[in-house]
């Protein structure tokens, strides 16, 4: 990401789909770690700093910045894994806000 920011190419091209499993891994970090009322923020942070490399990214961010419940944003992390991201980054079904 840093070598893409700096405007270098890099051979080791990372693709949104290539993150979906680290987004379950930080979103399961974050829920062990972290008070409910912080849960949200802290993966809305990490998706709105991606939203400068990846157009998946703004999808996600926009599917998920209204949700605050635990279980709508681990349900949705589930079914985005499980189908992977379609041509739009969205998860089919996704939960509406």
């Amino acid at each position: 990401l840093r070598a893409s920011d700096a405007g270098r190419p890099d051979g080791d091209t990372v693709v949104w789909a290539d993150l979906l499993p680290h987004l379950q891994d930080f979103w399961r970090l974050v829920c062990e770690h972290l008070e409910p009322r912080q849960r949200a923020g802290r993966l809305k942070q990490w998706l709105n700093l991606m939203r400068r490399r990846f157009p998946e990214a703004e999808q996600a961010y926009q599917q998920v910045r209204t949700l605050t419940d635990q279980q709508a944003i681990s349900w949705w992390l589930d079914t985005l894994q499980r189908v992977g991201a379609t041509a739009d980054g969205q998860a089919p079904g996704a939960p509406a806000a």
